[in-house]
């Protein structure tokens, strides 16, 4: 049997159980033997681990949510990315986006961790030119180009501008992408008030991969 004509890496667990449970992926659920879909945990060692690890050559897509920085990257909605770029401003890479996407693409500023107040966010958005924020894509261009694959990424947004993320968030999820439920229980007990927020991720996460999911089919379908 030979490659799935599309892979899908989620940096979390929790993403791609939203993705696969999300109701526009139901049409894509009897494509099943056509894309695969893995969960690689969070960061640019884990992508550039992955690909050390896999020596495929089909089409391979980052999939998972990231931070707004800018009000037209709102919560709930997903595009592809158009340019990944350094914290200065540097352009990376321009990902591939299908023809037959009518929206606007983002551009993606990767950095080493979460950002988590609304202060921080305007900072980096001044600084990079970036719409959205994540941890993977800056190392997953590297790594995708140097494998010689066409490469795409889509991007849902999890928490817009304003939003402030509860301390301690990144202790939330192992090194495998796995949720901490010890770590979640404990960061609740320290700060009660975190509750509503991480709710509200947690729903915002369910809406972006819905809509990511129609864009996969997208990328199927130009890979066909």
């Amino acid at each position: 049997m030979g490659s799935p004509a599309l892979t899908l890496l989620c940096p979390l667990e929790a993403e791609r159980t939203a993705l696969v449970r999300s109701p526009s992926w139901r049409g894509l659920a009897a494509l099943g033997s056509e894309i695969e879909v893995a969960v690689i945990g969070p960061g640019g060692a884990a992508v550039e681990m992955w690909f050390r690890e896999r020596d495929q050559t089909n089409t391979v897509v980052l999939v998972g949510v990231a931070g707004g920085l800018v009000e037209r990257a709102r919560p709930g909605e997903a595009s592809f990315v158009g340019r990944v770029v350094a914290a200065d401003g540097r352009l990376l890479a321009e990902p591939f986006v299908p023809a037959g996407f009518g929206g606007a693409p983002w551009c993606v500023v990767s950095v080493d961790a979460p950002v988590s107040t609304p202060q921080a966010k305007q900072a980096l958005a001044a600084r990079s030119g970036a719409e959205i924020v994540d941890m993977e894509s800056a190392a997953f261009v590297v790594a995708a180009r140097r494998s010689g694959r066409r490469f795409a990424i889509i991007r849902g947004i999890s928490d817009g501008p304003h939003d402030t993320m509860p301390d301690g968030v990144e202790t939330l999820v192992d090194r495998h992408g796995r949720t901490r439920v010890t770590a979640a229980l404990s960061l609740l007990a320290r700060q009660p008030r975190a509750l509503g927020p991480l709710r509200q991720l947690a729903r915002q996460t369910g809406r972006s991969m819905d809509a990511a999911a129609v864009l996969v089919r997208l990328v199927l379908e130009s890979s066909r």
